[in-house]
This record gives structure tokens, sequence and C-alpha cells, in this order.
């Protein structure tokens, strides 16, 4: 069954169900530059970038980010551009002018960027983060997945540290 926003067969996509993942973890977009899923236990969606991505690839994967935001009611987003070897100026000014709205609207509240110490993506990210100024949507830079899920589901009501 195809899911809105989600073209199977485009450079690969498909939705999985993997072995030895958790029964709370869900594939929710497997394609040869980015992997997406839903962590039930931190409650958010993950993204891990596993290469280049082109423009179109890069925005379809956030708009598919904000869907899986707003159909599962979840409030964080971790995104792993660790394998993401830059992000251009005209997708910077898109995330910032139109996801980052979009992503508030779906629910999301906090945003956790993976990323190397080092490299064109990082500097990207160092520079997007300079520049943020809203207040309603929290998000921090790390360099591992553990810091990051530990965040994301760290100080929510009822959630343990």
């Amino acid at each position: 069954m195809e899911e809105p926003g989600f073209h199977p067969g485009d450079r690969g996509e498909r939705r999985v169900s993997p072995e030895g993942h958790a029964p709370n973890h869900e594939i929710l977009m497997d394609t040869p530059w980015l992997l997406m899923s839903w962590d039930g236990t931190h409650r958010c969606v993950v993204a891990e970038w596993k290469a280049f991505a082109t423009h179109s690839e890069f925005q379809g994967a956030l708009m598919k980010a904000v869907e899986a935001l707003a159909d599962r009611k979840a409030d964080g987003f971790v995104n792993d551009i660790r394998k993401l070897e830059s992000v251009n100026d005209e997708d910077r000014r898109w995330l910032r002018q139109t996801w980052a709205p979009l992503a508030l609207a779906a629910g999301a509240k906090r945003i956790a960027v993976v990323a190397a110490r080092y490299g064109l993506a990082r500097f990207a990210i160092d520079e997007m983060h300079g520049e943020s100024r809203d207040p309603i949507l929290d998000w921090r830079i790390f360099t591992t997945m553990s810091d990051a899920l530990e965040w994301i589901a760290g100080e929510r009501p009822g959630a343990s540290r």
C-alpha cells in the first residue's frame, strides 16, 4: 500500500521490517541515500543519511519526516548527517523558511542533529545553528546517536534520565 508522499521504486525506496530491530522500531523509508525510521522507545523519528542526496531527494525525505511526526503525534526528530556530504545554501534556506515551520506545525518541539566534528556538513549546520532564532523549536547538535537519543527522550514528563 502506497503512503502519501512515498513512492516505492524511486531509487530503491521500500518499506521493510528488518530482522534484529526492537519491536518499537519501524522502517519508514530505506533508500540508497537515507534510512528513516520510527523509534518507539524514544518516541521520535530518526533520519540516518547514508550518502549524498539530490535537492529533491533531500527535501522529499524531510517532508516524509514531517508526515511521520504528524502521523505519530511525535515531538522529537533525530537527523544524523554524519554521512551527508554537505547542505547547499538553497536547501539551508528551505530548512529555515519552509521545513522548520512545517515541522513545528506537525508537532516537532525538539530536533537533535548528529554531525561529525569536522567537515562541510558540520560547517553548514553550525552556521544554521548560529542563525537560529526560533525559541519554540529546540534543536541541538551532537556527535553521537546515543547522546542525541538520550536528549530527545530526556526532559519529557514521566521520562527518566
